[in-house]
């Protein structure tokens, strides 16, 4: 359309359709991946383009992968408490869950 900045949303809007798509597809037991980099790279988006047979018109913004997981992932060491890594306020004021204060 005549004016519409489409470049300035067009990757707002591909992340919200990823966003559904993973979230579907995930309670349906598929597995998925999201690579913006592959598309950053004109060059990468041409042999995309080409490779997919997508017409020059198009520009990919990115890729997305849906599959059927052969194993499941293992899971790896639980995270750091978010005490360590978040602050309140200014930074060094350790941040206090709301649950571990003394209000």
């Amino acid at each position: 359309r005549e004016g519409y900045p489409l470049d300035l949303f067009g990757s707002v809007v591909a992340g919200m359709a990823i966003q559904n798509m993973w979230l579907v597809a995930t309670e349906l037991g598929y597995c998925c991946a999201y690579d913006a980099l592959v598309c950053s790279d004109p060059r990468h988006a041409e042999l995309v383009r080409d490779r997919l047979g997508i017409p020059p018109i198009w520009k990919p913004l990115t890729a997305f992968s849906l599959g059927v997981p052969e194993r499941m992932r293992e899971l790896g060491p639980s995270r750091p408490p978010l005490e360590g890594l978040m602050y309140e306020e200014r930074w060094g004021n350790p941040y206090t869950r709301l649950a571990f204060r003394e209000d």
